[in-house]
């Protein structure tokens, strides 16, 4: 649509131009565009945006420029300077004439401003902008003006080329003028830019018009070499020298005989453009200030969630340090407001490790926190503690509530429907304890994380295992003197106290702190053309439910589109659930699968990948995980809750009539915030129907994950049963490919999609978090907010109990929630 209307404005401009000669009210192209070294569409900064608004729609960030020329005040040729200043989206201009006009022997001066508001907006592929020019001044033949109506439109279809066009309307005269620019990059990047533009007006034929090309060539980042030879001979030949945000630029101009006629000059400040000298001169002279005392999340809601940070963030962030000489290292505060699951907490700290590796510094604050506080900390080659501070290294526990006892004292039976060994979802509400299969899987979690996590920081820490041990054994909670003497921490001092603390570590040189954002407008912007290759991050987030968690409702059409969109070259899907239902897990799988199909798709595990949480990873090319990830959980079960002397402790009858032998299965009285509680409980022959379902689900599941690892159902069966595991014992039994997080699963990615290693990709979120945290409208009861059946919780106990009740007697395909939270 965006194309058909470039096609169709630019006939009807054009159609419009051969009207008959009338006096021209537009300043002419080529005199007004003087000191543009190139053409509007090519430039692509806001000397284009002068010519052609819609070079506003695609500018990088805030820039100002002023232009100037050297000509004579005695000369007759128009004098000029221009001011140019924008940002992304919109742009003002102003331009003074001084020229000069023959009055018998005497030249007489005359000024002339010329002035321009202008709106831009589209993509990095198609622009479009409208900008408005008036004047004031001495007008004399020659410099007539009117106010003027700019409409333009850049396309960048690829790398490789730009066109731009633009039409001009004189709204008093009625004057037309078009102008066509191209661009075309053989190398498909600014090393060498190939350009030419034309512009023709009403009272011209198409053999009068005005045209002129030419090349840029960067031979180096940050050094431009123009030149332009324009219709009749006369060329201009310039230099511009960028350094950051600044950047100088001179521009001779020739005549036909080579000779120079007048020179323009030029400065720039706006936003950092690529250059050699920067990074060398400030190399390590910063260091990189991050707080951690909020979440670590996935996504944020538009408005009202600027806390803490989340995942995708980070790894820019920290991605950004890394590969910036400038930064020399992180200063990092944690406090014990940080909250984040053990697997977010590795991705980020495998990062970190990949910043210490490059040389890059880390410096910690802990000001007082837990297990995982310190897990993040550890990674630093420096901790300084608060003198107060105190932290405790426990281990890892897992265990959940029961809750039969208690439906036995309100009279509410239990039936449970299971078949496997580890299937263990509905134990706390069928048991008082755990179940030898159940011990057994969690216990073998537990020793999993804790090697996990001694590992880590003895090889950060350079302690043994040993000593470990015994501090998680024998001592347990530490203190500031404590954690000195076993060597898990290098200092005491407060958080104030940090400069002079790095001053000391760096041989007496400070370090300039400086902030995310702060870093971020340091970062040089890349001049490329049209729109690059995009990869999905699509998110499967919270108990699989149709209407809210994981909202397969919602996140299949999400899917869908991601794989409809040819801009898209892969998907990578996040999963962390616990799963939950059977028919949004699936729904969700197979828009996978289909897209699998098409492109590339990587699945990479979070927290806690298991049952539905597995079904929707098992058809992604690649599956990975963290070592800290819970996955597997292949089984179904289910259970039924019902009248055991429930209704008459609590004087409630019920009564029905029925049509069907089993039609009052389930049915009974109504309680409030659990629904129906079922008059009795299933007979033999519907236990027995109930079984042979469940058992088909369960075969079901077996082969759908056979087709998608490439497994036999045999092969499957022997790593199913409902069994949980880590993500490196996950790998072991073959059911993720490899252990990893969110940034190799989008390397991985790209690279299945043949996308260039030198290639820059956007990263595309999906579904949206959406305006706002429902949460925020829950009303509250002595602090607590109530429950509302349409807002997820986000809590696991809660959405365990609710998918209970929904679910009734269906099968499910869920994990418990103290198997979905770390040391619960």
């Amino acid at each position: 649509m965006k194309k058909l209307l470039i096609v169709v404005f630019a006939i009807v401009t054009f159609a419009s131009l051969l009207s008959a000669e009338e006096p021209f009210y537009i300043p002419k192209y080529y005199p007004q565009s003087d000191f543009l070294a190139g053409t509007p569409g090519s430039s692509g900064n806001a000397s284009g945006g002068f010519f052609n608004p819609a070079v506003w729609g695609i500018l990088k960030g805030p820039e100002m420029q002023f232009f100037w020329n050297d000509l004579e005040d005695d000369s007759l040729s128009p004098k000029n300077w221009t001011f140019i200043t924008g940002s992304p989206g919109s742009g003002f201009s102003v331009q003074h004439w001084d020229y000069g006009e023959l009055v018998g022997t005497e030249i007489v001066r005359h000024s002339l401003y010329d002035y321009q508001i202008a709106f831009g907006g589209g993509d990095d592929a198609t622009s479009f902008g409208l900008a408005y020019n008036w004047s004031r001044g001495t007008q004399r033949p020659g410099m007539e003006r009117d106010d003027v109506l700019s409409f333009g439109s850049l396309n960048r279809p690829c790398r490789y080329g730009s066109i731009g066009f633009v039409s001009q309307y004189a709204l008093n005269n009625k004057d037309l003028r078009g102008i066509l620019d191209v661009g075309i990059r053989p190398l498909g990047t600014p090393m060498l830019t190939l350009f030419g533009d034309a512009a023709m007006t009403n009272n011209e034929r198409f053999k009068d018009v005005k045209w002129a090309a030419g090349l840029s060539v960067e031979p180096l980042p940050g050094i431009s070499v123009v030149g332009k030879l324009f219709q009749g001979g006369s060329y201009t030949a310039g230099l511009t020298f960028s350094v950051g945000s600044v950047a100088a630029s001179f521009l001779p101009h020739f005549d036909k005989d080579n000779e120079q006629t007048y020179s323009t000059y030029g400065v720039r400040v706006g936003f950092p453009k690529p250059d050699m000298i920067t990074e060398k001169v400030m190399k390590d002279k910063f260091y990189l200030n991050l707080k951690f005392d909020n979440a670590i999340k996935y996504q944020r809601y538009k408005y009202f969630d600027k806390k803490g940070h989340t995942l995708t963030e980070l790894l820019k962030t920290l991605n950004n340090a890394k590969d910036d000489p400038r930064i020399g290292g992180l200063v990092i505060k944690i406090t014990e407001d940080m909250y984040a699951s053990p697997e977010l907490i590795w991705e980020v700290r495998e990062k970190m490790n990949e910043l210490k590796a490059e040389g890059k510094k880390i410096v910690v604050f802990l000001e007082r926190g837990g297990m995982m506080e310190y897990y993040l900390a550890s990674v630093a080659d420096n901790i300084m503690v608060d003198p107060e501070c105190s932290v405790d290294i426990l281990g890892f526990d897992f265990g959940k509530t029961y809750y039969r006892n208690l439906l036995d004292t309100l009279g509410i039976g239990v039936e449970e429907f299971r078949y496997f060994k580890y299937k263990s979802a509905f134990e706390s509400i069928s048991r008082t304890d755990m179940s030898e299969g159940d011990r057994e899987q969690l216990k073998a979690l537990a020793d999993g994380f804790y090697d996990i996590y001694r590992s880590d920081i003895c090889d950060s820490r350079e302690i043994s295992h040993k000593d470990f041990d015994h501090i998680v054994n024998d001592v347990s909670f530490l203190n500031a003197d404590s954690l000195l003497k076993y060597n898990l921490v290098d200092t005491t001092g407060r958080w104030d106290e940090m400069d002079d603390w790095i001053k000391s570590i760096n041989d007496g040189k400070g370090r300039k702190r400086i902030g995310r954002m702060a870093h971020n407008a340091m970062l040089p912007q890349f001049d490329e053309w049209g729109i690059k290759p995009r990869v999905a991050i699509i998110y499967g987030l919270g108990v699989c439910a149709m209407n809210y968690g994981l909202n397969a409702r919602r996140l299949g059409p999400v899917i869908k589109r991601a794989r409809e969109n040819k801009h898209i070259k892969a998907v990578v899907f996040r999963a962390d659930s616990p799963g939950g239902d059977i028919l949004p897990s699936d729904i969700v799988a197979l828009e996978l699968k289909k897209t699998a199909e098409k492109k590339p798709v990587i699945v990479t595990q979070g927290q806690v990948a298991g049952s539905g949480g597995y079904w929707i990873s098992m058809y992604g090319d690649k599956i990975l995980a963290s070592p800290w990830t819970i996955t597997g959980s292949i089984g179904v079960i289910g259970g039924f809750l019902y009248n055991d002397g429930f209704n008459e402790k609590y004087g409630l009858s019920f009564d029905h009539v029925q049509a069907g032998k089993h039609a009052d299965m389930g049915r009974g009285v109504r309680v409030p915030f659990v629904g129906s509680l079922p008059d009795r409980n299933l007979t033999e022959e519907e236990l027995a129907s109930v079984e042979r379902v469940i058992k088909g689900y369960y075969q079901d599941f077996l082969g759908k994950v056979a087709e998608g690892r490439d497994m036999t159902k045999e092969e499957v069966h022997e790593v199913a049963q409902g069994r949980i595991w880590t993500g490196t014992d996950g790998k072991k039994e073959k059911l993720i490919d490899e252990i990893g997080g969110m940034e190799m699963a989008i390397q991985m990615a790209r690279d299945a999609a043949g996308i260039r290693p030198d290639q820059k990709i956007d990263i595309v979120e999906m579904p949206r978090k959406g305006s706002f945290n429902p949460s925020m409208f829950q009303p509250k009861l002595l602090g607590i907010k109530l429950y509302q059946p349409e807002v997820p919780t986000g809590n696991a106990d809660i959405d365990y109990i609710r998918m209970m009740v929904e679910m009734k007697k269906r099968p499910f395909v869920m994990m418990a929630p103290g198997v979905c939270g770390v040391g619960e």
